[in-house]
């Protein structure tokens, strides 16, 4: 049809057929953008012996970003082949429109566009824990949405909202690793000069011992006791471990500074920040 609006110069048949071609195109650049989309981002079940792959939340999202992208071109094209020009300037409906989606862009396309980054990424997925030392954060992430990311926060169990485009430009500390060893953390202790470093590292064994019999730590995984700062106020010593599990974070943190608190004593060794200046008593007349 399309061959012979050009060959006898038909304006309206020319007009209809590349009407047709553009919506079949778009038709189908839309379920193949779909089909590639639940490739990669639909979840996979398997009912009756039967493996099929279903949706998700993200994988919805995306489909309906790129529908909505795509249409929007075809939209324009088609009102190019009928030379409905006008419509596309600023005093039209959709000229008005393009404009209402460019000035607030500040206040959505920053968020969305770091939502599509973190979610093709896969770094940060549902049920992965997370550091954000700017925002002092510590939680379990319980959703990745377009605009935003949910962290329920292990500390008091609240749930926060963060804007994904902070999340993208803060510094993400994900506690997850392919290491057979598993995720290592981390306390550090401080000691005033002149105290007995066997003693220190002795006691800090010690603590990994106790944080082992609760579970907190794995046995595994193994310890390190390192010295790690000769400040002015003391010396910061560090005891690295292995968690047995990611999200008791916060417990096995909780519990290795108990016991360096407990056992300070039997080592004749002093948590508390050293001394470093002398009070000038007053005299009396």
């Amino acid at each position: 049809m399309y061959l012979l609006a050009v060959i006898f110069e038909i304006k309206l048949g020319k007009a209809i057929s590349q009407t047709f071609l553009v919506i079949l195109g778009s038709y189908l650049i839309i379920h193949f953008a779909e089909a590639l989309i639940l490739k990669k981002y639909g979840k996979s079940k398997e009912i009756d012996s039967l493996s099929l792959t279903t949706e998700t939340q993200t994988s919805r999202t995306l489909e309906l970003f790129v529908s909505f992208l795509i249409i929007t071109i075809t939209i324009v094209l088609l009102i190019n082949i009928w030379g409905f020009e006008d419509w596309l300037q600023t005093t039209s409906v959709l000229g008005f429109l393009a404009l209402f989606v460019f000035a607030s862009k500040e206040y959505w396309a920053g968020d969305f566009l770091s939502g599509i980054l973190i979610i093709s990424q896969g770094r940060i997925e549902r049920g992965d824990v997370i550091k954000i030392k700017d925002q002092n954060l510590v939680g379990i992430v319980l959703q990745v949405d377009s605009f935003q990311t949910i962290v329920r926060d292990l500390v008091n169990q609240h749930d926060i909202i963060l804007p994904n485009s902070k999340l993208r430009l803060a510094r993400v500390d994900v506690l997850k690793t392919d290491s057979k060893k598993g995720v290592r953390e981390f306390e550090d202790f401080y000691f005033g000069y002149g105290s007995d470093s066997s003693q220190i590292k002795a006691m800090l064994e010690e603590v990994w011992q106790k944080t082992i019999e609760l579970g907190y730590v794995s046995k595994k995984g193994g310890f390190v006791i390192a010295n790690k700062e000769c400040g002015d106020h003391g010396v910061r010593w560090r005891l690295a471990y292995t968690l047995n599990a990611p999200h008791r974070l916060i417990e096995a943190g909780n519990c290795a500074r108990e016991w360096a608190y407990e056992l300070q004593e039997k080592y004749e060794l002093q948590l508390a920040t050293p001394l470093t200046h002398s009070l000038k008593k007053e005299t009396t007349a």
